[in-house]
């Protein structure tokens, strides 16, 4: 997608999904994710200013609302509902934020709040407890890449877990699962970080049938969810399977690219995207669990020659 057109003054066209990394609110109603839109500051029905960040949207009405402008990726939301924790990707550093108010798309004054600040970090989730904070950092040796740490809610206690990326809390905030050596799904005890289960077996030698990007375990903690691309084509599809790695059930449609649980477990908001331009490409639908439902929650394809502000 375009987000300017090509004109004397104005930016290279930029081509991009205009929705990703959602975050479905525990209440059920709202969904964080990141978007790219020009916006009526001063109610004139002209488009004079231009938001990139946080965004809110209504599944019951369809509309959205910007909620944090800049650089924010990765949003999850505390237990509660009251908190965002989020990556900045141009530091890239690790961020909370509470929201003051839904329906109005309003923060706390002064509440965004900067919990890491050296080396590499990204990828918060918070703990069932809504206490602590898990996220991948490189910061015990960059050289090794990015690990798995946990944190306190405001930032102190840091804790170097173990070598997967993407963590997300398991059952309860005993133990994270994430992706690790081939690619594949492993569990991690937070108390003994050594005893590492692994839970599928897709890429015995670091080559096979999935590669495996992002795991999520469903709010109920019935299901374990990812979304993966085919080494053979690609098709990336999104797949469920009991937390102790059995039960693999593939859930089309295969142009996924992210996607949340919804807060009942019963299903997903997905995004769907591929590098064409198409009115499809770049939106959040939800889907049931066993791949019923698709229904296509934004739509959004901007007419050519719309500019960001200061183009």
């Amino acid at each position: 997608f375009r987000l300017c057109e090509e004109a004397e003054g104005c930016n290279d066209p930029i081509w991009a999904p205009f929705f990703t990394d959602p975050a479905w609110h525990p209440d059920g109603r709202y969904i964080a994710a990141v978007h790219a839109d020009s916006i009526d500051t001063d109610g004139d029905c002209h488009y004079d200013g231009y938001v990139n960040g946080i965004w809110l949207l209504d599944t019951e009405t369809g509309g959205k609302r910007p909620l944090l402008e800049g650089d924010f990726a990765e949003p999850d939301w505390s237990p509660d509902g009251r908190h965002l924790a989020l990556s900045d990707l141009a530091v890239p550093q690790i961020y909370t934020v509470e929201v003051a108010d839904l329906d109005s798309a309003e923060v706390v004054a002064g509440s965004l709040r900067q919990l890491t600040t050296q080396n590499t970090n990204f990828a918060p989730a918070w703990s069932p407890d809504g206490q602590r904070i898990a996220f991948n950092s490189n910061a015990f040796d960059p050289s090794l890449g990015p690990e798995a740490w946990i944190m306190n809610a405001d930032g102190s206690g840091r804790q170097r877990i173990g070598s997967v990326i993407y963590p997300r809390w398991n059952f309860s905030a005993y133990s994270l699962i994430g992706i690790g050596p081939y690619t594949d799904i492993y569990r991690v005890s937070i108390a003994s970080p050594d005893a590492t289960t692994r839970l599928t077996f897709f890429n015995e030698d670091n080559f096979g049938p999935l590669s495996i990007e992002r795991v999520r375990l469903s709010p109920d903690a019935s299901h374990l969810a990812f979304w993966a691309q085919s080494n053979d084509s690609a098709a990336r599809y999104l797949y469920t399977l009991s937390p102790g790695g059995t039960n693999l059930c593939r859930t089309d449609p295969d142009d996924l690219l992210s996607f949340d649980w919804k807060p009942d477990s019963e299903g997903f908001v997905i995004l769907r995207s591929q590098n064409v331009p198409d009115r499809w490409s770049g939106q959040l639908y939800t889907i049931e669990r066993d791949g019923s439902g698709l229904r296509q929650l934004t739509d959004y394809f901007p007419a050519w020659g719309r500019c960001p502000l200061g183009c």
